[in-house]
């Protein structure tokens, strides 16, 4: 949040009564079907009623239609929500959201809304520096449907997280601050971002929201407090540079980001920053074992009581059970 005047700074979160005349602009990545938007939306409503919101969002809708290309209906096939927007046949939710917001939505410079286009990272953060400056909160959610490769769930989504994280890094104001989704993080490429994040940001929490099924791998990384990319007192011509320089090592459509993985063995592998990482990473993974165990035993349970069931398992019907709902988080790698 800032001071309409302030463009240069953000301003700390104060009490209701004194939002007259601050701001808050937000961008949104890979943000269909509008959760992010839609929750903020109901907090400052309910709770800031006083602060101007200017927000911009972005997401993946593939190319003209299904089918243009190989390459793009692949893309769609993975992305199920993409294929929804793109074909017509989305859900009334996210058609609603984005037809009446039309204006503050912008889909990259070829109209598809891909991320892992370097062309659509720059236009985006363009688009977000004219409609909102500095942007003092960006929300990434994005992921790829890996339901039939889950093994190689965290190899197909990081390309993806460095996408959004660079394209972050070029909006934030100063203070501002960054929620990425990931899931686990334990391959070079992810550690290579997350240190990234780390660097350049006073703090960094992973999360496990109460809302996330505890059965899955996914978290948050909450970060809070940029400090900018060039460094304390770092001109604009020199965060530019900085910035130009994470965008040309984002490798083309399907690649790893340039010098990811070297960097994250030479330069910080044997770190107290990766020890703190690992042991994040075991948290959740623990958490998620434990998750999978329970819902196994109450399902083991469920077709003890109606043996019947068991037929309805061999067609694949079998619906998760969670138990539990409370957040939890790991030691901050920052």
């Amino acid at each position: 949040m800032r001071d309409r005047e302030d463009e240069d700074g953000v301003v700390r979160a104060g009490k209701p009564e004194d939002d007259a005349g601050r701001e808050l602009c937000s961008l949104h990545l890979c943000e269909a079907p509008g959760s992010f938007v839609a929750a903020l939306n109901h907090f400052l409503r309910t709770k800031r009623p006083a602060l101007e919101w200017r927000w911009l969002a972005s997401t993946l809708i593939g190319d003209a239609g299904p089918g243009d290309d190989e390459a793009g209906a692949a893309k769609l096939q993975r992305d199920p929500i993409a294929q929804r927007l793109a074909t017509g046949r989305q859900r009334r939710s996210t058609s609603s959201l984005i037809r009446s917001t039309l204006d503050s939505w912008y889909f990259g410079a070829d109209g598809s809304g891909d991320l892992l286009r370097r062309g659509n990272v720059a236009a985006l953060r363009a688009r977000a520096r004219a409609a909102l400056g500095r942007a003092g909160l960006v929300t990434a959610d994005g992921s790829v449907d890996c339901s039939r490769d889950p093994a190689h769930q965290e190899r197909d989504v990081a390309p993806l997280l460095r996408a959004e994280a660079v394209c972050a890094l070029g909006v934030l104001a100063r203070g501002g601050a960054l929620v990425l989704k990931l899931f686990t993080f334990a391959a070079p490429p992810t550690l290579a971002t997350l240190r990234l994040l780390s660097e350049r940001f006073a703090r960094v929490v992973l999360a496990k929201p109460p809302t996330s099924r505890q059965g899955n791998s996914e978290v948050y990384a909450v970060c809070c407090g940029f400090r900018g990319l060039a460094g304390e007192g770092a001109s604009e011509a020199d965060e530019e540079a900085a910035w130009e320089l994470l965008l040309s090592r984002l490798d083309p459509p399907g690649g790893q980001e340039g010098g990811g993985s070297g960097e994250a063995e030479e330069s910080w592998s044997a770190t107290a920053w990766l020890a703190n990482v690992e042991r994040g990473a075991r948290l959740f993974a623990r958490m998620q074992t434990e998750a999978m165990r329970a819902n196994c035993a109450l399902w083991e349970r469920a077709l003890a009581v109606q043996p019947g069931r068991g037929a309805q398992a061999n067609a694949g019907d079998r619906a998760p059970c969670y138990a539990g709902r409370d957040a939890h988080r790991s030691p901050h790698p920052s």
